[in-house]
């Protein structure tokens, strides 16, 4: 049997996405043939993963730079003949005559047995021009009935009448469909997103970290989770809140979390895929939504063993949670001061907590994409015997799993039809890496058996060095190398992975499967015998290989907090590797002008001790160059006199960049025959701690950077 789902771009990122992703890899593994027809194509790779067994077919190339970008085609910039669909239309990727044509022709022309489309004009494409006699018409439902605009109900609901089934991934949502259109009540179901177990080990729970992940919007009341978190923090100072997410609210979230003053404690980690190794490092998953159509960041938690404290908004999170079992649901009046209340009694009782966490996971495999996959599959069954399409419920049966219900037999006849096997994928070398509580990373290369040529074992080779070293870690037999948290000894800097397949054979790099580092959540780095401090971290580069990060210093200073005290910028750092003696101070470099004479910084903490805080005066610190330009200033403590220099950085945890994710508290001062200068502290790519200071705009003009 071949599927198709009709995306509209299947190339970004978002839940419509992940479940089509999941739900049409179940189908291919089952052996059906399936494609993902996406209106548009926006990248040249879809940023969120695809089985190899799944075709991706783009309509319209929109790539800019593309020799074949449709951007200048007149069609392209009229307007469509279908309704207006307000989720996007406003979209530089608008609907157009361009797809209307395109559209139309793949739905006249497939050779598939059924066709799913996933957004309100899409649904209208599909009642409007596809073909009834030729294959089933089914439209899903992503987002909620009183999620769309009034007009939009309207011609969805008149489009979804004409269609053979009509799919919400919610029962309250199938309830008020089939309110809204009677006529096709009996065509209308609850069919739930499928979410798939992740490769990660589960949460031990120990973390003290609260997660939350979506779309940086209103309707998310990401606002009331800081609020919530804010006001118990006080009382439980070493536990932290990460969002994970992307969306028109960043912004102004970040700006709440530094007016609160918890930017050491709540972090915007930015849009992360895959989302499950992030899930695997919380101890509490947290939803504040005002209304959720299915809740798919609430089953992705649940499958990496962490109990969720959602708000019972409609539709989805009280058709998914237990409250009390494998999760808390908390009253939508309740406010912040609920979610407050939920997530406290969480902290405050490990025993619960891990009581909540034992259930997750069995209510998570309820969504597995398997499951899900045989639902869809009876419904196809149960809708072609309806049609007396004995042909399509022939192909449906033969390769529905021995558990599904029975469903009506074809009749007597009914030629067999062939299932077309996908063709398989050519080899990535692609592996896994893992660090483990000791330190070590244990790395393990995808498919082995499946490598067109001999594997000796992973190579490191350190970027851009003139020496161009490299460490061979051998592969065993399942394909698994370990890197030993104390040896064997890596210099400074990013180590790419590559394939060691022989003498006289190319070493490819190895691409990044799943990376986890829930390891180090809440640990210090690493001091090695020698009173080394190390820190590696493997990380997935932006191109999608696997690098692994090492920092060695002889002598570190950890930054611990930095915060703003009036006119004082006060930091905070745990000193490894070295002693407080007579004459300690504290150190800025001026980066384009090298050492400069010390600055006002305090340095405190008895001779001796491994804490120190150094206190600037902003109004102290030297005015600008005579340009105006920016000017950068490096952070650096002198243990005691005669010592060499320490860099202060902040190499603790898992996180391999802190520039965007760890923003540091801005002030202002004046400054002669300028508006002032804004002065912000900030951790480089390499971690390292700087502090900016730039000239201030005038009036009605945009600070830059």
């Amino acid at each position: 049997m071949k599927i198709a789902f009709l995306v509209y771009n299947a190339y970004g990122i978002g839940g419509t996405i992940r479940a089509t992703a999941n739900t049409s890899a179940a189908f291919a593994d089952r052996g059906h043939q399936v494609e993902v027809v996406s209106v548009y194509r926006a990248r040249d790779d879809a940023l969120l993963p695809f089985s190899p067994a799944v075709r991706l077919r783009p309509l319209v190339d929109w790539r800019e730079g593309s020799e074949t970008c449709e951007r200048s085609l007149p069609e392209a910039r009229q307007p469509s003949t279908m309704w207006t669909d307000t989720g996007v239309s406003g979209s530089p990727m608008r609907p157009s005559r361009l797809t209307d044509r395109r559209i139309a022709a793949y739905l006249r022309g497939t050779d598939a047995d059924v066709v799913i489309s996933t957004r309100p004009v899409l649904h209208g494409h599909l009642a409007r021009d596809g073909r009834r006699d030729a294959y089933l018409r089914i439209g899903q439902e992503h987002l909620l009935l009183g999620r769309h605009a009034a007009h939009v109900r309207v011609h969805q609901n008149r489009a979804l009448a004409k269609l053979d089934a009509y799919v919400t991934v919610s029962e309250a949502d199938a309830a008020e469909y089939r309110a809204a259109v009677p006529r096709a009540a009996d065509r209308i179901l609850a069919i739930p997103n499928s979410v798939p177990a992740p490769e990660v080990a589960p949460s031990d729970g120990e973390s003290k970290v609260i997660v939350a992940a979506g779309r940086l919007v209103g309707l998310k009341r990401f606002d009331l989770l800081i609020d919530a978190f804010a006001a118990l923090a006080p009382r439980h100072p070493d536990w932290s809140l990460r969002i994970y997410g992307r969306g028109v609210q960043a912004q102004e979230l970040r700006a709440r979390i530094e007016a609160l003053g918890m930017h050491e404690r709540i972090r915007m980690m930015g849009p992360v895929s895959p989302l499950d190794p992030e899930w695997a490092k919380g101890a509490i998953a947290a939803v504040a939504s005002r209304r959720e159509s299915f809740g798919m960041t609430i089953v992705e938690a649940l499958h990496c063993g962490v109990p969720v404290v959602s708000t019972d908004c409609p539709h989805g999170p009280g058709e998914i949670l237990t409250h009390d079992h494998d999760g808390l649901l908390v009253p939508m009046d309740s406010g912040a001061e609920g979610l407050t209340a939920a997530l406290e009694s969480l902290i405050t009782d490990p025993a619960r907590r891990a009581r909540l966490a034992s259930h997750a996971r069995d209510t998570a495999a309820r969504y597995a994409p398997d499951r899900i996959a045989s639902r869809y599959l009876e419904l196809f069954a149960s809708l072609a015997g309806r049609r007396r399409r004995t042909g399509l419920l022939h192909r449906v049966t033969s390769l529905l799993p021995r558990h599904a219900a029975p469903v009506p037999a074809p009749a007597e006849g009914a030629a067999p039809v062939e299932v077309t096997e996908a063709a398989a994928a050519p080899w990535t070398a692609r592996a896994s890496a893992r660090v483990e509580t000791d330190g070590g990373v244990l790395f393990r290369l995808r498919d082995p058996e499946d490598a067109p040529g001999p594997l000796l074992g992973l190579v490191l080779k350190l970027r851009r060095d003139p020496a161009r070293r490299t460490v061979v870690l051998p592969l065993e037999g399942d394909g698994t190398a370990r890197l030993p948290a104390d040896g064997p000894g890596l210099a400074e800097g990013r180590w790419d992975l590559h394939l060691d397949q022989g003498p006289d054979r190319p070493r490819p790099r190895v691409a990044a499967g799943t990376v986890e580092t829930a390891a180090l959540i809440g640990r210090s780095p690493r001091v090695a015998p020698d009173g080394t401090t190390v820190a590696r971290i493997p990380y997935r580069t932006s191109e999608g290989n696997l690098t692994l990060r090492v920092w060695n210093r002889p002598r570190h200073a950890e930054v611990t907090s930095v915060e703003m005290a009036g006119r004082l910028l006060r930091v905070r750092v745990a000193l490894h590797g070295a002693r407080l003696g007579e004459g300690a101070a504290g150190e800025l470099r001026l980066r384009s002008g090298g050492t400069v004479a010390p600055v006002p910084v305090t340095v405190t903490g008895g001779p001796g001790t491994g804490g120190v805080s150094l206190e600037l005066d902003v109004d102290t610190l030297p005015a600008l160059g005579g340009d105006g330009a920016q000017d950068v200033w490096d952070w650096y403590l002198l243990p005691a006199a005669g010592v060499p220099a320490v860099r202060l950085a902040r190499l603790a945890d898992d996180l391999v960049e802190r520039k965007a994710v760890d923003r540091l508290p801005a002030t202002t001062r004046p400054a002669d025959g300028r508006n002032g200068d804004r002065l912000r502290p900030y951790f480089t790519v390499d971690n390292d701690l700087a502090l900016s200071v730039k000239p201030l705009p005038a009036p009605g003009r945009p600070a830059a950077g």
